[in-house]
């Protein structure tokens, strides 16, 4: 049997090879490599450290088990099927037990071929036959790689989705684009003080939601979270839906929404459909905290409650024009909070349709497995006018009207706007275009033709990482890996 390697075939022994993560970086990928042969694990350790992994080695099957309970988990493990210490079966039952996620890359002699596929059938990714050739054991463990991420980020969603769907009793607000997490930064400052909110926001982009999770993380969360929509309410009425009724003629005075929200958070939707003389009354109310009931000049009811207001557009206009008073608006802007349309929040479309379609599916009670390649092109194509709202409608439609296990894009009943998507993909359309992004000369190396065009997508996309991954028709982790993969400068 081969002895043990020294420390120096180990990187998980050597200090420089387990450098501490940097903080402004993800740290690299990981990969455990199990093989009994000196030479031949001291050559796959140089190999893989090359290409910037942390490569963590072991002679044997049970030291490679106390190391993935050490210094796991990891994402790949590269083993030999025929080891001294125990059988090459047992230990992908064994890894995958303590850890389901990991990918299994299985070196195999020519012989026991039938041993690697059976191996597969327990949860094994892939194998190679030895003789190893170097390009195909690196194809081989990318492409376990690129699995493995494609699994992580699938469950990072799933888990982002279901924390966000717990919090929200609803989907508008799930995704992780830039502009929506920005939004969702100042919602969390709002939901920490007992100032007043004054959501700006297109029709359908999820104003309410967001005033729902503000009262749902505030510490009046325990309290009647109210809404009323100015806009739905004749004018005439809308004084006392909101205000309630003054005492009068005998008549006891009764109290209106605002009262009802006593200890919670009132929301007025639709705040410029408030008429001019109502405004005044409710900045006296938040002045004061009182409700004038009529029953005297000293008499009124205290209400204590969190004020949100959302407009369906800037209230700049309104103010130039007069409709809106300057004082209200500057009573109410403490924390002014703009939810951005759907068509800035490309990288949430996916996301957002997936959560509606499931949603969709179980009230029809079948089971639906997601949208054709074409669906949700033509969903990121599309502008979305009506935003949030509106796609929750296409994909209801989608979800009746299917009779396949996934969405096709006939399903979807959509004229195939021009969305953010469809521009680039025009801009890419010119061949003089094409040529400059995607010709590289011929005998270039295959790493430097990705480098390439992963460089040449991200300077066409303004360095979005996910937008260009899009184009690519990779993940955005193997551009972040492929970078941090780059020798430096």
């Amino acid at each position: 049997m081969p002895s043990a390697p020294p420390a120096a075939h180990s990187p998980a022994h050597s200090p420089a090879h387990s450098p501490a993560p940097s903080p402004t970086h993800s740290p690299a990928p990981n990969l455990l490599i199990i093989e009994d042969d000196v030479a031949h694990l001291a050559s796959l350790v140089k190999i893989f450290d090359r290409l910037n992994l942390r490569v963590v080695a072991a002679p044997t099957a049970r030291g490679a088990l106390e190391l993935l309970e050490r210094q796991g988990p990891f994402m790949v493990a590269l083993t030999d099927l025929m080891l001294p210490d125990l059988d090459g079966m047992t230990l992908i039952t064994e890894l995958k037990a303590r850890q389901p996620n990991i990918e299994i890359v299985m070196m195999t002699a020519f012989g026991t071929i039938e041993r690697a596929v059976e191996a597969m059938r327990l949860g094994a990714y892939d194998f190679v036959v030895k003789p190893l050739r170097r390009a195909e054991i690196e194809k081989a463990v990318r492409r376990a790689l690129e699995r493995a991420d494609l699994i992580a980020e699938n469950l990072a969603l799933k888990a982002q989705l279901a924390e966000v769907r717990g919090a929200l009793q609803g989907d508008a607000l799930i995704g992780h684009s830039a502009a929506l997490r920005n939004a969702l930064e100042v919602a969390a400052q709002a939901a920490a003080s007992h100032a007043p909110v004054l959501l700006t926001g297109e029709p359908g982009v999820g104003k309410f939601t967001l005033a729902r999770l503000i009262h749902a993380r505030s510490e009046r969360a325990a309290g009647p979270l109210v809404r009323i929509s100015c806009a739905a309410i004749p004018d005439d009425q809308l004084e006392e839906e909101l205000f309630g009724r003054r005492a009068e003629g005998g008549r006891p005075a009764e109290g209106g929404l605002a009262r009802r929200a006593h200890g919670g958070t009132l929301v007025l939707s639709d705040l410029l459909a408030l008429p001019l003389p109502l405004q005044g009354r409710l900045l006296r109310f938040m002045e004061t905290g009182l409700l004038d009931t009529g029953d005297g000049a000293d008499a009124g009811v205290r209400v204590s409650c969190r004020l949100i207001a959302t407009c369906g557009e800037e209230p700049s206009t309104a103010l130039e024009a007069g409709e809106l008073r300057a004082d209200l608006y500057y009573r109410l802007s403490v924390f002014p909070i703009s939810v951005p349309p759907l068509r800035s929040r490309l990288d949430d479309i996916p996301l957002l349709a997936e959560a509606a379609l499931q949603r969709a599916a179980r009230r029809l009670g079948r089971p639906l497995k997601g949208f054709s390649p074409e669906a949700l092109l033509l969903l990121m194509r599309h502008p979305w006018p009506g935003n949030v709202r509106e796609l929750e409608s296409v994909v209801e439609r989608a979800a009746t009207l299917c009779r396949g296990a996934a969405v096709d894009a006939a399903d979807l009943a959509l004229d195939g706007g021009l969305g953010e998507l469809a521009r680039l993909e025009e801009a890419l359309a010119t061949p003089q275009r094409l040529k400059d992004l995607f010709c590289v000369p011929l005998g270039t190396p295959l790493h430097e033709v990705e480098r390439r065009l992963i460089h040449r997508a991200l300077a066409f996309v303004g360095n979005d990482k996910r937008r260009a991954a899009q184009m690519l028709g990779i993940t955005a982790r193997t551009i972040y890996r492929k970078l941090a993969e780059e020798p430096s400068p």
